[in-house]
C-alpha cells in the first residue's frame, strides 16, 4: 500500500473525515496513508504491504492495528542509488541521485536504525534476493499466527549473514 500523491485539499478532506492517518511531505508534494484504502485491502483478504521511511509512519500504522508484522529492509546508500539507475542514461541517473535524495536517505537510515528495536526483523537486502526476503517474511508471517488464527509475536530477529 504505498502513500498517495494528492492535494491538500484532499488531505483536508480525509482529515475532516477522520479517514487520514499518517501524512507527510516530499520535495513540496503531499502523501497520505488513509483508513479507507487500508482497510479496504484488509477486507479484501489481502495483507497490505507497507514501505515507511521512518518510524512516525510506522508508529501511525501500529496505531491503525497491532498485528503488523515489522520488517526493516535495509542496504547500503551506494546498493539503492544503483538499483534505482540501473539501465539509466547519465541524465536520467542525475535527475534521480539528488543532493535532496541523499540527505532524506541519510535521515530515514538514521531515524530507522535508531528504532531498528521496534521490527520484529531486519534483512538486508543487499544480500538477500528478492525471492530469498520474501520467502522469509511469508514464513515469519505464517509463524506469527497461532493454531487459532490469533495472532502472536514474532521473535526472529534476523541477523543476516555475509556471504
Amino acid at each position: 500500500m504505498g502513500a498517495e500523491q494528492t492535494s491538500q485539499k484532499h488531505l483536508d478532506e480525509l482529515r475532516s473525515w477522520a479517514q487520514l492517518f499518517y501524512e507527510f511531505t516530499v520535495e513540496r508534494a503531499r502523501y497520505g496513508y488513509d483508513r479507507e484504502r487500508l482497510n479496504t485491502l484488509r477486507g479484501q483478504g489481502h495483507i497490505p504491504v507497507v514501505c515507511v521511511e521512518n518510524i512516525d509512519a510506522l508508529s501511525a500504522f501500529q496505531r491503525e492495528s497491532d498485528d503488523w508484522l515489522t520488517v526493516l529492509l535495509r542496504c547500503p546508500r551506494d546498493h539503492a542509488q544503483d538499483r534505482l539507475t540501473r539501465g539509466r542514461s547519465a541524465t536520467e541517473r542525475a535527475a534521480i541521485i539528488t543532493r535532496s535524495w541523499r540527505r532524506r536517505w541519510d535521515r530515514s537510515v538514521k531515524a530507522l536504525e535508531q528504532g531498528a528495536q521496534r521490527f520484529t526483523m531486519t534483512l538486508r537486502s543487499d544480500r538477500l534476493d528478492a525471492v530469498e526476503i520474501a520467502r522469509i517474511v511469508h514464513l515469519a508471517a505464517q509463524a506469527s499466527v497461532r493454531a487459532d488464527g490469533s495472532p502472536s509475536t514474532v521473535e526472529a530477529r534476523s541477523a543476516s549473514r555475509s556471504r
